[in-house]
């Protein structure tokens, strides 16, 4: 009888100790410092949402200009690699936006809402960003843009910061 007493004791001496260390982990993955991971979007505020409307503005003036170095600093890394910028050709086409080519494409902007026609998932483009080009991006802003240009168009336009004070640059856009 001694010797199952002592068995049951070894037991419960077991049974806390694995118990106490799930708590652990659970509390370390409850307060891991998402700081440090790069693949990370951080939330959202209404000041961000003002500025990257903003930026869209400003770019649709700059696209008034046709003046290819004024609008790569409208674009990320990601626009500028494929050649899409706007209404600049820079070294190459895709024939469905062709008119994005034309050095008479002035569009006039007609609103900006902050919902997507399309879903947006900001972790794949994080991720994306970090795997393929080795570049961090801090928020991922997605914009419903309308504009003119002979006839109505609808675009989301996907916008990256890559710090807190980076300006808002366009990742890419969906018609």
């Amino acid at each position: 009888m001694n010797i199952r007493i002592h068995g049951l004791r070894s037991s419960r001496v077991l049974l806390i100790g694995a118990f106490t260390m799930v708590f652990l982990l659970i509390l370390l993955l409850i307060f891991h410092d998402a700081s440090k991971d790069s693949t990370i979007a951080y939330a959202i505020t209404s000041d961000d949402i003002d500025e990257g409307k903003q930026m869209i503005v400003d770019y649709f003036q700059a696209l008034k200009t046709s003046d290819t170095v004024i609008l790569k600093s409208y674009v990320s890394y990601n626009l500028v690699g494929i050649k899409e910028i706007g209404a600049c050709n820079v070294n190459g086409k895709n024939p469905s936006l062709a008119f994005l080519y034309d050095d008479d494409f002035k569009p006039d902007l007609i609103r900006i809402e902050t919902s997507t026609k399309y879903p947006l998932d900001t972790q794949s483009i994080i991720e994306e960003m970090k795997h393929s080009y080795s570049i961090d991006i801090y928020q991922v802003l997605g914009l419903h843009v309308y504009f003119n240009y002979g006839i109505d168009h609808d675009w989301d336009f996907i916008l990256i910061k890559e710090t807190e004070s980076s300006p808002w640059k366009i990742h890419l856009w969906r018609s």
